[in-house]
């Protein structure tokens, strides 16, 4: 971790070059690449959470007029920037991890170096910068999703009208939440590009090591997520 820290910072000595074509690139793969799989998991998300609030609803007869904003609120607060995060470590962060330790066993970070080219500027920076544009794109996009499955679902089960959704939506939740959201994606995205590439700086001993790596570094990932998210959870 010293080495790595020694990396970063000598990294962030001029000149520094922001490599724009290296952070459109690793958007499209990190953002516009996960769309798909982020739809379904907020669609999962939205439907759940209105079914089993429908259920309530229906059983006691009473709370339709707020079910609204009650899911919606819930969905951008705590579940929906939770899973985005989760999939993207996943996806994203073991494709990072895998790239950067392949680099590291097939000498490619030293043939940057003997280019002069610094490879932190190169290989770490734009995967930083796209991973905190698009963490949160796709926050504020599952969130869309997974609001209208949730109405769907709920019109299909209690039957309640879009203009009461709309309605619920606009007394009980507030835009502060999802500027929330936002703030909590890119930590996220933060979290998931440092400790990913990290650990693909740290092989050294070929395939079965990068393996390894893959595996801390998606799980480490998702344990601080869950932590950052308590603590922002908390401060906020």
């Amino acid at each position: 971790m010293g080495g790595f820290a020694t990396s970063v910072w000598e990294g962030l000595t001029p000149p520094l070059r922001p490599y724009w074509g290296e952070i459109i690139d690793f958007a499209s793969h990190s953002g516009v690449n996960a769309i798909g799989i982020v739809a379904v998991t907020s669609t999962v998300a939205g439907v759940t959470s209105s079914y089993l609030l429908a259920e309530q609803v229906k059983r006691f007869g009473v709370g339709a007029e707020l079910m609204g904003g009650a899911v919606t609120h819930m969905l951008v607060d705590q579940l929906v920037p939770i899973l985005v995060g989760l999939v993207v470590a996943g996806r994203t962060g073991s494709a990072i991890t895998a790239t950067i330790g392949t680099m590291r066993v097939t000498e490619q970070v030293e043939a940057l170096k003997s280019l002069n080219t610094d490879p932190i500027q190169f290989l770490l920076f734009p995967r930083l910068w796209a991973m905190v544009l698009m963490v949160p794109a796709l926050t504020v996009l599952a969130c869309v999703v997974a609001n209208i499955t949730a109405f769907v679902a709920a019109n299909n089960i209690i039957h309640i009208s879009f203009g009461t959704w709309k309605l619920s939506i606009l007394s009980i939740f507030d835009l502060e939440t999802l500027y929330e959201a936002i703030i909590k994606s890119a930590v996220f995205g933060v979290i998931i590009s440092l400790v990913s590439f990290y650990q693909g700086w740290a092989v050294y001993q070929g395939s079965a090591e990068l393996s390894r790596r893959i595996q801390i570094g998606v799980v480490g990932s998702m344990n601080l997520l869950l932590i950052a998210n308590l603590l922002m959870t908390i401060w906020m």
